[in-house]
């Protein structure tokens, strides 16, 4: 910050000594050719290095110049030394500011490479995905890399690589290459070694990374070969060994550790029924169904109750309602799905055809219609923000709870943004709910929108969308990572 006020006191100054440097002009050179040429005539040179240099620092950040005074007034700036951290610290606000040429962001980065700047991590990790194969770029980012082989640079390269997600051959293996470089190992034992390491900060990263490309069965032995150094390790142990699962995304992880530190007295009894389940139905376990599953292993009655008689159940009640299908659904998805519980069933799994009879349950009690009632007038008048909440399974019935939208992101009145304390409890929650109530008549929203699916798959998370058809009814749909819709039917506003 100081450097940041001498350098607009000092710029100030020197804005007075003129604007341009075509033609003749009384103020400081602005091209190493100007340059020379006044140190051989005694001229312009005569002005105090620092000033030039300045001067120039000043034309390089001035975003209303052409691209190659810019360039020539870095050049300058180069050959006059710059190694101030207040010429490094501005100059690297070029690569901050997205609005600045390519070109000049790569001739300053390049330049800030060969300086050593101190403070320039943030800005290669965010130049690596953008660089060219096999360019010359990329040989300088390697270089500088490699000269830094800290936990820090690891982690902010292995951010980088998991947001990436390559989608060609040589950005994989120039992502394994620095990963290499920097650890001095394979880029898998590297990622392992990190996940194992404090410090570290891109373990959720490394975990996708690791189970997107190499085989569980491969992981498995070695993760549980390590010695835990860490909570992650521990945490990934113990659901490996207890449900045969490895968390393999950010969102998993995230849970499965919440989950270990809350829940971890309940785990043998929801490793019996979810084995219970995988020997009878073919269940994989997934920390989503922790919620579920937890509160059924100490219902002894439901836990004997068969996929059979779910589907029996549902089923029937399903049938006798009116189901819309209208709606960005059919677009958004791009495929002629059916709706219809009885179309779809073989794709549930057994905790959705649970979580299907609660919600379906939940929906048919006149106080939720009633409260449902209330919910779409107030979010109808809300222009501002969706609503939504959790939904939990308490005792015998699922229970809804809204959360306020997060309401530091953008205002947007058709798509719910849980808040911070909305999702940390979703962690431990049956799904997701939102509303469609922006208006009364909401029909051809009726359904999941194509975003709001690819968030479901996303974050790892089940989830029911209510949508208003009129002043006495809405209709509810419920989704899964999978992508699979299920149409409830129509409810009606209970008084």
């Amino acid at each position: 910050m100081k450097h940041s006020v001498k350098l607009a006191a000092a710029l100030a100054g020197l804005l007075a000594l003129g604007a341009g440097c075509a033609g003749n002009l009384s103020g400081p050179p602005c091209t190493v050719d100007q340059y020379d040429q006044a140190r051989a005539a005694g001229g312009r040179a005569n002005y105090p290095r620092q000033t030039i240099l300045l001067y120039n620092l000043q034309r390089v950040t001035d975003s209303d110049l052409e691209l190659q005074p810019r360039i020539n007034s870095l050049n300058l700036v180069a050959r006059l030394g710059g190694d101030e951290p207040v010429v490094l610290e501005q100059l690297a606000s070029v690569l901050s500011n997205p609005s600045n040429p390519p070109d000049l962001q790569r001739e300053v980065l390049e330049f800030l490479l060969r300086k050593n700047y101190p403070e320039l991590t943030q800005y290669v990790i965010k130049v690596l995905p953008h660089v060219k194969a096999n360019g010359p770029m990329r040989d300088v980012l390697m270089e500088w890399l490699t000269r830094h082989p800290t936990v820090a640079v690891l982690s902010e390269v292995v951010h980088v690589w998991g947001d990436a997600q390559p989608a060609n051959a040589a950005d994989e293996a120039y992502f394994q290459q620095i990963v290499e470089r920097l650890s001095g190992k394979t880029w898998d034992q590297a990622l392992l070694d990190g996940l194992n390491t404090a410090g570290f900060t891109a373990r959720g990263s490394a975990i996708e990374i690791l189970a997107r490309r190499v085989p569980i069965a491969t992981l498995r032995p070695r993760i549980l070969a390590m010695s835990a150094r860490t909570d992650t390790v521990t945490v990934v142990q113990t659901f490996l060994k207890t449900f045969n699962y490895l968390p393999s995304t950010v969102s998993e992880l995230l849970t499965s550790a919440y989950i270990y530190k809350a829940r971890q007295d309940v785990m043998p009894e929801v490793a019996y029924l979810a084995n219970k389940w995988r020997d009878e139905y073919g269940y994989r376990f997934n920390i989503r169904d922790f919620h579920l599953l937890s509160r059924l292993s100490h219902d002894p009655r439901r836990v004997e109750v068969t996929r059979a008689q779910l589907i029996s159940d549902l089923a029937g009640s399903l049938a006798k309602r009116r189901h819309i299908k209208q709606g960005t659904y059919r677009a958004a998805t791009q495929q002629d799905l059916s709706i219809r519980f009885d179309k779809q069933v073989d794709k549930l799994s057994m905790v959705d055809l649970w979580n299907l009879y609660l919600l379906n349950d939940m929906l048919s009690r006149s106080q939720i219609q009633a409260a449902f009632a209330t919910v779409s007038g107030s979010d109808r008048e809300d222009r501002r923000y969706a609503w939504g909440g959790q939904v939990f399974y308490d005792g015998p019935q699922a229970r809804a709870t809204r959360y306020p939208p997060d309401a530091q992101v953008k205002e947007d009145d058709l798509t719910y943004n849980p808040s911070i304390r909305s999702l940390a409890d979703g962690r431990d929650a049956l799904c997701r709910f939102h509303d469609h109530f922006e208006k009364l008549q909401n029909a051809d929203r009726a359904g999941p929108t194509a975003e709001e699916l690819a968030d479901c798959k996303r974050g790892n998370y089940y989830a029911l969308v209510l949508t208003s058809l009129g002043e006495t009814s809405f209709c509810a749909h419920y989704y899964n990572p999978q992508g699979v819709v299920i149409s409830l039917g129509e409810f009606p506003f209970a008084k």
